[in-house]
């Protein structure tokens, strides 16, 4: 049983959301809640796709794990994040240990190149969801 469009939107407005998060703690220095604001938006964007495959949610926070899930309905997944899928899974795992880092390790800071890379990942990423989902909602709407 597949998601609705509505629960779809309702985790994509999510991670648009935790995107505008992001944008707005870089623009006050704190890249290391941004790039945790960011790993929150791969992850929303990841499990609306998870759930309009699938139907139903994955138990995980891990990003690359996540991304597998979708690739086995959807392989063009592989590569939305960054074109070199080796660099790919690097800046996801990078999301992941900032997710953690962020929470635990006061001392933990992420570097501002590091951070612009991140976001234009993960604009990549939010665009391409959403491209990825268009032909399955054309075909939805026809029957």
């Amino acid at each position: 049983r597949l998601c609705t469009l509505e629960t779809f939107n309702q985790y994509n407005d999510k991670a648009f959301a935790f995107l505008r998060g992001a944008q707005r703690f870089r623009n006050n220095n704190e890249n290391t809640m941004a790039a945790f604001m960011l790993q929150q938006t791969c992850e929303f964007a990841y499990r609306s796709l998870i759930l309009a495959f699938n139907g139903k949610d994955i138990k995980s926070h891990d990003l690359t794990e996540l991304r597998k899930h979708i690739a086995i309905y959807e392989p063009q997944i592989m590569g939305l994040f960054n074109s070199k899928i080796k660099k790919e899974t690097s800046l996801l795992t990078l999301l992941n240990e900032t997710y953690v880092k962020a929470r635990y390790d006061l001392d933990y800071q992420i570097g501002d190149t590091e951070l612009t890379v991140l976001i234009e990942a993960t604009r990549n990423l939010l665009g391409g969801v959403k491209r990825l989902l268009e032909p399955y909602l054309v075909v939805s709407t026809l029957k």
